[in-house]
Formats: structure tokens, C-alpha cells, sequence
């Protein structure tokens, strides 16, 4: 008898995780796709010119760090910081936003890796900049059915200098590990580089 209430058990659990798994997947992919939907609306309030309802994506105590170092805490921040920008040139600019990467680090709180691209912004004297490339990875969490943004961070790629055809780790690392890569031939990292 004991036998038999443990496969009675056993086989509840599975059916139990099958009937599950569906509305997992179903879930999963509505979450991925309201991220995406996020950062679509996103730039839909950037070509509006819209610092408030850009600062609105946040959470209230989100924050968010620009290529440049700049932190910003909280929706106000983050809303007086586009402002600024869009007073200063990028009003009637075009950004995209792209989505390299979902990581579910739990059901409700995900990483996202992806890439930004603004054009049309202007100097104060109406000359134009030039097209900022670059990464950034977000944390978005749902609350209440909607996915918010707790913190972002973008960053420009280096511009590129005359070592395009060393081995990528070197191009990233320090300049003076490139140079002496680059002066030397070396094509792999020196054993206590790779360690750090």
C-alpha cells in the first residue's frame, strides 16, 4: 500500500509539472514580448520629446547611468536629465533600441542585454552630431502586470584606433597591454593578464 501511494505521488507531481510547463512557456513569452514592447514605447516617447514619460518607464527609485558616467536616481533625475538633452540638440532626434538578449533571473526580474542608436541630434548651432552607437543592460522587473525599468546602463564602444586586427580581448583591455600586443606580435593574452 505505501508502495502504491508513493507512484500515486510521484505521478502527481509529473502530471502536475507537464500541465504546468505550457503556461509557463505562454507566460514566458508574453514577458519577453512586453520587454520588447517596453523599449518600443520607449522610443516612441523619445521622438516626442517626452522627458516625463521616458522618467515614467523607471521605477520610482530606479537609476540609470549614460555613456558618460553620469548617475541618475529616481524618476526626477532621470526626467530633469532628458529634459536637458532634448533642450540641448536631441529634441526631433531618432533613437532605436534593440533587444540582443532576455535572462530571467526570476519569473518577475530580467536582465537585458541590447543596443541603442540615436541620429539627428544638433550642436546648439543647429549642426549636426554625429551618430551615437552603443550597448546598454537594463534590469526590468513586472509589478502589477507591467514591466518598469530598475536600472540601465549604456556605454559607447571605444572609438577605434589602428589595432582593428589584434586578437578582440586585446583591443578591449588596456592600452598598454594593446601596444605591447600590437608591438610584439603577440596573439594571446600574457598567462597573468588572463588570470586577473
Amino acid at each position: 500500500m505505501m508502495r502504491a501511494n508513493v507512484w500515486v505521488s510521484i505521478l502527481l507531481v509529473a502530471v502536475t509539472s507537464l500541465i504546468n510547463l505550457p503556461a509557463t512557456a505562454h507566460t514566458r513569452a508574453n514577458d519577453e514580448a512586453a520587454i520588447r514592447n517596453l523599449l518600443t514605447n520607449f522610443t516612441v516617447h523619445w521622438h516626442d520629446s517626452d522627458a516625463r514619460g521616458l522618467a515614467m518607464f523607471w521605477t520610482p527609485d530606479g537609476d540609470f547611468i549614460n555613456p558618460d558616467g553620469t548617475y541618475l536616481k529616481g524618476r526626477q533625475q532621470i526626467q530633469g536629465f532628458y529634459a536637458q538633452a532634448f533642450s540641448m540638440g536631441y529634441a526631433g532626434s531618432r533613437a532605436t533600441a534593440t533587444v540582443e538578449h532576455i535572462r530571467f533571473l526570476k519569473p518577475d526580474l530580467a536582465l537585458i542585454d541590447g543596443k541603442f542608436r540615436i541620429s539627428g541630434a544638433v550642436t546648439k548651432d543647429r549642426q549636426p552630431l554625429p551618430v551615437e552607437k552603443g550597448y546598454y543592460t537594463a534590469v526590468v522587473k513586472e509589478e502589477s502586470g507591467r514591466w518598469w525599468i530598475v536600472s540601465n546602463r549604456e556605454m559607447e564602444p571605444p572609438k577605434r584606433t589602428g589595432n582593428q586586427n589584434l586578437p578582440e580581448a586585446a583591443r578591449l583591455s588596456t592600452p598598454a597591454l594593446s601596444n605591447a600586443v600590437a608591438n610584439k606580435g603577440v596573439t594571446e593574452l600574457p598567462k597573468s593578464h588572463n588570470q586577473l
